[in-house]
């Protein structure tokens, strides 16, 4: 099993529930042209690690689902890897925010209605 199973964005993409796979897809697709490179880096990992059946996967390979041809750079892929976790861990930021605001309204509203 390569290394690149054992890496922090390997965890959190398979810590996502199902459900948070489009809303992270959308999430991160809603700003600039290098989100595009790191979508593609997450669609490529999202296969894999979520796929039990899908086998190993080499750092060369996932280089190869964004960049094409253009030749591997490992010290490029860290940096690429970097943004993606960085960016995964906004996500979870972001989306648990959301629920505890939530979670305070109903709290609120059901403070106030009774």
């Amino acid at each position: 099993m390569s290394d690149i199973y054992k890496s922090k964005s390997a965890g959190i993409i398979r810590g996502l529930i199902p459900a948070e796979l489009p809303l992270f897809r959308s999430w991160l697709n809603r700003d600039s042209v290098n989100d595009m490179r790191l979508l593609r880096l997450f669609d490529f990992y999202a296969a894999h690690f979520r796929n039990a059946n899908a086998g190993s996967v080499t750092k060369e390979e996932a280089w190869k689902s964004v960049n094409g041809k253009l030749k591997f750079n490992d010290m490029k892929f860290r940096y690429l890897n970097a943004d993606l976790v960085t960016r995964l861990e906004e996500f979870l930021v972001y989306r648990r925010t959301n629920e505890i605001q939530r979670l305070r309204e109903e709290i609120i509203s059901a403070e106030l209605g009774s």
